[in-house]
């Protein structure tokens, strides 16, 4: 099945920063069962390009230009990440896609399983990484995952604002900010695994957000690497459970005056 074997020591290396980041998601609570899914840029470790068997060959939902003769390793559908986090190999694969930028294959992991299936939100990945190399961004992650409280928020009607809701996350602590200057993206719910969802999410990082929220479902974020696409969607999980626990006392937070956050800016030389 695989056109590389197990043995590839730069690729099992770079292993280790995805596993670590498997078990954050799972001690968090925020890889519930199957939930949530990851894919990589890998190419630099997968130079070869053997041809795929007969059958082997699967269709893209939409050609990704960019992407022709790059690898990805992506989790698989209706697995878990702390199962990932111990066994990547039967856990993930790693898929190659053709020179036309329209059919992928297989190139390692999925247990060596003919039938195994990457995940659900596989059009969401290519088109956010389409997009990411076209553009030459360097960004080569993409995280998506269920945290706990950017969920509750994105329950919350007056928070479906995208203006509302950087305006409390960045009054609320003063790292989403820093980290986010652009602030966080919103999509409105739309089909887990949908196109539809794919290109919304497209929209909003086009836009320059490093973490969109999925209203109704989680949050994804894209990054120079795994752990910190972890980093981002926690920092902003951290923002977001403190504004919670705030209206929960039946109060509106202080938060930082609008004079903060331009003096945050100015501070730290954010791109506004």
């Amino acid at each position: 099945m695989n056109d590389t074997s197990r043995q590839n020591p730069g690729f099992d290396a770079s292993l280790g920063p995805m596993t670590r980041v498997a078990r954050y998601l799972w001690e968090r609570g925020w890889a519930e069962r199957n939930g949530g899914n990851l894919s990589v840029d890998v190419t630099d470790h997968f130079p070869g390009a053997a041809q795929p068997a007969a059958g082997q060959v699967r269709p893209l939902a939409r050609p990704c230009p960019a992407l022709a003769d790059r690898c990805f390793l992506v989790t698989g559908s209706g697995l878990r990440f702390r199962d990932f986090a111990q066994n990547p190999y039967d856990n993930a694969c790693v898929i190659r896609v053709n020179h036309q930028a329209d059919h992928y294959h297989i190139a390692w992991g999925g247990a060596d399983d003919p039938q195994f299936k990457p995940t659900s939100e596989l059009p969401s990945h290519l088109l956010v990484h389409q997009f990411l190399k076209a553009h030459d961004t360097g960004l080569k992650v993409m995280l998506h995952t269920h945290p706990t409280h950017i969920l509750v928020l994105s329950h919350l009607a007056r928070y479906q604002d995208k203006a509302a809701l950087n305006h409390a996350l960045w009054s609320m602590h003063p790292e989403v900010k820093i980290v986010l200057p652009k602030g966080v993206g919103i999509v409105p719910y739309l089909l887990p695994g949908s196109l539809k969802l794919a290109e919304a999410s497209l929209t909003q990082i086009s836009l320059g957000h490093r973490v969109v929220m999925w209203s109704r479902h989680g949050a994804l974020a894209v990054s120079h690497d795994v752990e910190d696409a972890f980093d981002l969607i926690d920092t902003v999980d951290k923002a977001a459970g403190a504004l919670l626990s705030c209206l929960a006392t039946g109060n509106e937070p202080m938060g930082l005056t609008d004079a903060e956050v331009a003096e945050l800016v100015t501070a730290f030389g954010l791109e506004d």
